[in-house]
């Protein structure tokens, strides 16, 4: 049975419904989440002019390493990228002609430092991504840092060109545990680029919601996003509902898992 969850619910449902935690020698009652790798993530903006976007992945039996994805856009096929790997880089290419689509610098934990763009990323001793830093003009510049607190990313502060801080969001925790590791607090905020691990390590806790502004303008105007989540018989997230308060619009993510 599907379980409707509800952030904003009152603590004690909270933790009755939400907690998707390992199962404890004293939690007999509680059904325990085993990791599944995410089969497909489907995005939608009902708000948006744009349309549906899908992903699905495919894992190689034994490694579980991503293999390729098939990006589909609208219901047609975008482009499917094929995964190559070799010491200390990671490369993507079309399958359509076998071209290149993007080559990234992995460091020995195998997380990209480097992309295409120039970008690069720096990783705490945990394996949190804590800083992304751009390239332009011929200068690198600090584009996010990102405090990690008990495994969580807590907070990011973007940076502009001249180094002032031009946004902070702050992110805030359910007691659910973040078991089928989904991507929704890493900074490289992408749908698609952190599956297969290679951002670094997703929150471990499921985001109740965040606040963001701008700490340059005064007074300071907080804008709120409030996750709902659906459950499936699994105790796995197959929903995720995201409410804005800035205009009341809705992003939905749904998920399907391989049963592994």
């Amino acid at each position: 049975m599907k379980k409707y969850v509800s952030i904003l619910m009152v603590a004690i449902v909270l933790a009755t419904i939400v907690t998707s935690c390992k199962k404890s020698s004293d939690d007999s009652g509680s059904t325990p989440v085993v990791a599944s790798l995410i089969d497909t993530i489907t995005f939608n903006a009902p708000a948006w002019s744009g349309g549906i976007e899908n992903w699905q992945f495919n894992y190689d039996a034994t490694t579980k390493k991503v293999l390729n994805f098939n990006d589909i856009w609208a219901g047609a096929l975008d482009k499917k990228l094929n995964y190559g790997y070799t010491t200390n880089l990671l490369t993507l290419t079309k399958a359509s002609d076998n071209s290149v689509y993007g080559t990234y610098t992995l460091n020995a934990q195998n997380l990209v430092v480097g992309n295409p763009d120039n970008e690069t990323f720096v990783y705490d001793v945990n394996g949190y991504m804590t800083q992304y830093n751009y390239y332009s003009g011929g200068v690198n510049y600090l584009g996010i840092q990102a405090v990690i607190t008990n495994g969580n990313v807590t907070q990011w502060t973007k940076y502009n060109s001249s180094n002032v801080a031009t946004q902070i969001k702050n992110f805030y925790y359910t007691v659910a545990d973040n078991v089928n590791n989904l991507y929704q607090a890493n900074p490289i905020d992408n749908d698609w680029k952190p599956i297969g691990g290679f951002y670094g390590k997703p929150s471990a806790k499921l985001v109740d919601y965040f606040e963001y502004w701008d700490p340059r303008v005064t007074p300071i105007v907080k804008n709120r996003s409030t996750f709902t989540y659906t459950f499936d018989s699994k105790n796995r997230v197959i929903k995720a509902d995201k409410l804005l308060s800035s205009d009341g619009s809705h992003e939905i993510w749904n998920y399907s898992y391989y049963n592994n």
